[in-house]
């Protein structure tokens, strides 16, 4: 089982800027894998091409079929995809915004909603609605909507981007966790470079919508890579067991 990308270019517009040029790259389940680079890099269409979001032409496969090939409810059988955006202008509760994820399975998915609020400590939320929610509230319901969705890949667009410092944290080391454990393959963009490469198994830097590296966060080929995507001279050392970034 794996998601590949094959020589991937894109462009948003006809005759426009490429925004990802000839990127390949294999995430498999079991793994948590992190994606950086500067704004404008790359990061969010990259994951938008691997869930088949973009032009139908790309040479994406999700376990050696091409992803758009698959209908929609295959698709969402397979890979669940959290954006940036609030997709939810509508007055829901959070209960039945995390029901959206058990839509495609056609069950209401009561128990493992159930779980799901009670292992990342969100019972408290369930009867609010979701546009009333802080920022960071949001950014949980939208994960367990996910969650719920119960595939086997699941790709987040800078889940961490509302959370406190601490909740970040915490939010990495249950996505590394759900990863080990459930054999999920999952991708994160993200912006943290000081705290998610100790949770990752794999890291990826773009640059200019080219992939300048994608391995293990602890090898001295990932500060390099660092070093080129945003410009300055840095080391990754290793030190009391976390991933240190000197600037």
């Amino acid at each position: 089982m794996s998601l590949v990308a094959q020589n991937i270019t894109y462009a948003y517009h006809r005759n426009g800027a490429e925004v990802l040029k000839n990127i390949s790259c294999e995430f498999v389940p079991g793994r948590f894998y992190g994606i950086f680079g500067g704004n404008g890099s790359g990061k969010s269409t990259l994951l938008k091409a691997l869930s088949g979001m973009l032009d139908k032409s790309l040479d994406v496969k999700i376990n050696k079929q091409r992803i758009n090939d698959l209908d929609s409810r295959q698709r969402a059988r397979l890979l669940a995809f959290a954006a940036q955006e609030n997709e939810l202008p509508l007055p829901f509760t959070v209960r039945d915004s995390i029901a959206l994820g058990r839509y495609v399975w056609g069950d209401d998915g009561q128990e493992i909603i159930a779980r799901l609020l009670h292992e990342w400590q969100a019972e408290t939320l369930k009867d609010r609605l979701f546009n009333e929610l802080s920022g960071g509230e949001q950014q949980r319901v939208k994960l367990l909507r996910v969650l719920a969705q119960d595939t086997p890949y699941i790709l987040l667009d800078e889940p961490a981007s509302s959370l406190d410092w601490t909740r970040q944290l915490e939010l990495y080391e249950k996505l590394r966790d759900l990863a080990h454990e459930q054999q999920r393959c999952i991708i994160m963009v993200a912006h943290d470079l000081y705290a998610a490469p100790e949770f990752l198994d794999q890291m990826l830097i773009m640059h200019a919508g080219t992939l300048l590296y994608c391995g293990n966060p602890a090898a001295p080929e990932a500060a390099d890579a660092v070093s080129q995507a945003f410009g300055r001279r840095l080391r990754m050392e290793r030190s009391t067991g976390q991933l240190i970034i000197n600037w």
